[in-house]
């Protein structure tokens, strides 16, 4: 017959001060659950969605069971120092504990991350969508805007059989041309030649 395992004197401190701090930790873990618990209960009772307040709610029970899980960690640590015969048992059942807290500690972590991550994500993406859709609106415009310069300067307003060959200066002088929504163009009068310059800096001559 084997004789159960005990730890000495030195291990037992060891793993009371252990024992100890971990039902601390969840004592702390479980109060600080508590009060964002009851607020979910006040969030009900003024009226609040029932969904947005269960959810709340249902949050708020991850810390109560993490510091649960803590504080029974704790209690079967210090079973090992204040029984004999059944110090691997009570350690193991620690253990389990400890696993437990983890594994609620790890869940957390990686949607906390997943959320960052979207937050980050997201608009960089929709930032880059607006700028490329942008630039190609600035394109268009100004290729639209090339189209009626040319036309304009092909014109013969003075009706003497030759092209005016002259650009318009102003845009209002281009009767049958309209900008393109949120993007903004402007004329430049230089030796006989024109420039569109959109917002951007982008430009087509």
């Amino acid at each position: 017959m084997s004789i159960p395992y005990e730890f000495t004197a030195e291990d037992n401190g060891i793993i009371r001060r252990t024992g100890t701090r971990a039902r601390i930790w969840g004592v702390i873990i479980i109060v600080s659950g508590l009060l964002p618990s009851a607020l979910a209960v006040i969030m009900m009772l003024e009226g609040v969605s029932a969904a947005i307040s269960g959810l709340y709610l249902l949050l708020t029970l991850l810390p109560i069971y993490l510091g649960w899980s803590f504080m029974r960690a704790g209690s079967e640590l210090r079973q090992v120092v204040n029984t004999s015969g059944s110090d691997v048992p009570h350690l193991l059942a620690a253990l389990d504990n400890l696993s437990k807290a983890f594994a609620i500690q790890i869940g957390v972590a990686a949607v906390f991350a997943v959320i960052v991550g979207v937050s980050i994500a997201f608009p960089l993406s929709a930032g880059h969508s607006r700028a490329r859709t942008y630039a190609y609106a600035q394109r268009a415009g100004l290729r639209e805007l090339a189209t009626h310069q040319e036309a304009f300067f092909q014109a013969d307003a003075n009706r003497d059989g030759r092209p005016d060959s002259v650009y318009a200066a102003t845009l209002d002088r281009l009767t049958d041309y309209t900008p393109f929504s949120g993007v903004d163009v402007w004329l430049l009068q230089a030796d006989g030649k024109y420039e569109a310059r959109p917002a951007s800096g982008l430009r087509l001559r």
